[in-house]
């Protein structure tokens, strides 16, 4: 969003403050968000105790907010059996990941009626 913003022709930035702060460190952003009106994007799983403390709340999700990554390996090259390991861990807790920000949503998502409520998105088709 900031990389957007930043982009933005200069006449639209000035007509929209965005303040941000740009922070690495996950306790950090935590400290800040709890120490202020802020809003932020979290995996779930990074934020399953305040879920579960209900220090945080959470807001809403959209199916388009998600990571993606890839595994890579040299082409023709085979998997070295550490490698193998590796990559099988990795899907594991991929696998674990999933099924605990499943919970997590289930649990602390948006209501049905809280999702009901949102204004429905309109597509424009052009006829000719």
């Amino acid at each position: 969003m900031l990389a957007a913003h930043r982009a933005a022709p200069e006449r639209q930035t000035a007509l929209r403050p965005f303040p941000s702060i740009e922070c690495n460190a996950l306790a950090t952003v935590k400290r800040i968000v709890a120490g202020s009106d802020t809003i932020t994007a979290f995996t779930l799983s990074s934020i399953a105790t305040e879920l579960e403390t209900r220090r945080y709340a959470l807001l809403g999700t959209e199916p388009w907010l998600c990571l993606r990554y890839g595994v890579v390996r040299l082409k023709g090259r085979p998997l070295t059996p550490a490698a193998e390991k590796f990559l099988e861990l990795v899907l594991d807790a991929e696998r674990a990941a999933t099924l605990e920000e499943q919970r997590l949503l289930a649990r602390f998502g948006p209501s049905p009626a809280r999702r009901r409520a949102r204004p429905a998105k309109t597509k424009t088709v052009r006829t000719e």
